[in-house]
């Protein structure tokens, strides 16, 4: 699970983009020295190892419950994520806990630990296998921050079932991106986002920015017919809107 964590953080070490990198660099080290010690811990039998391993467990814990996964208006999808990964981590604290009890009491009945400094080819083959895991898991996330006309499959975020001809420019604080797509596919995917929330009939024309042409230079458009939602708090904003006419997407957020 360490190694997998490891590799969702690797895009923030490709994007020039400082949040990104800055994120992946503040917790990159903790799945590693995790990985590191656990092995260390298990394979070579280090009690130090092990009480490391356990204590360095806790913390996707502790970021469970200061990111607020669970909140009273929480998507689905979040809920399920919290359901899913914080028993799974538990069960990976208790298991670090009982090796390490079980280490500490062979200690106290006689049983000298050995250390090895030196890496076997067994440990180097492990090494190996755990860069693979990084890279496998992480490069998938390493999609491009922009694009122009690309399929959905290649950005970086969910869109409705059966969106194409995506152009977009993604950042941290910033999304805005248009699509094609079915007006039936968007209704569903923006209702499986937005229980609480109800899109509201274009009456007299919305403005929307859209991209023009293969560039990312953005001009001024009516929409007189589809959906729309708006919501705005401080520096904060979520704007969708759909044009039924052309079954255009547009989407454009920001937090500050």
């Amino acid at each position: 699970m360490s190694l997998a964590f490891a590799g969702i953080l690797i895009p923030g070490l490709i994007y020039r983009e400082v949040c990104f990198t800055f994120t992946s660099v503040l917790f990159l080290p903790w799945p590693i020295i995790l990985a590191i010690q656990q092995y260390r811990g298990t394979f070579r039998r280090q009690p130090s190892a092990a009480a490391w391993a356990w204590g360095l467990s806790f913390f996707p814990l502790v970021i469970f419950v200061l990111a607020g996964i669970i909140t009273s208006d929480s998507p689905r999808y979040f809920l399920l994520c919290f359901l899913l990964l914080f028993p799974a981590q538990s069960v990976v604290v208790l298991c670090n806990w009982t090796w390490l009890y079980t280490l500490n009491t062979a200690v106290r009945e006689g049983w000298n630990p050995t250390t090895n400094k030196t890496m076997t080819v067994s440990e180097l083959m492990f090494l190996v296998a755990g860069i693979a895991v990084v890279l496998a898991v992480g490069l998938p996330f390493a999609k491009p921050l922009r694009g122009i006309s690309v399929p959905a499959s290649s950005t970086p975020f969910s869109l409705p079932e059966g969106a194409y001809k995506v152009t977009y420019v993604a950042a941290s604080y910033y999304r805005r991106y248009e699509c094609t797509v079915d007006e039936s596919s968007f209704l569903e995917w923006f209702q499986m986002r937005n229980e609480n929330v109800q899109l509201e009939p274009i009456q007299q024309g919305i403005a929307v920015q859209t991209f023009v042409g293969n560039s990312f230079t953005l001009k001024s458009v009516l929409v007189t017919d589809g959906w729309h939602y708006s919501w705005q708090e401080e520096d904060q904003g979520i704007y969708i809107t759909f044009d039924r006419q052309t079954k255009r997407l547009y989407y454009h957020s920001h937090s500050r």
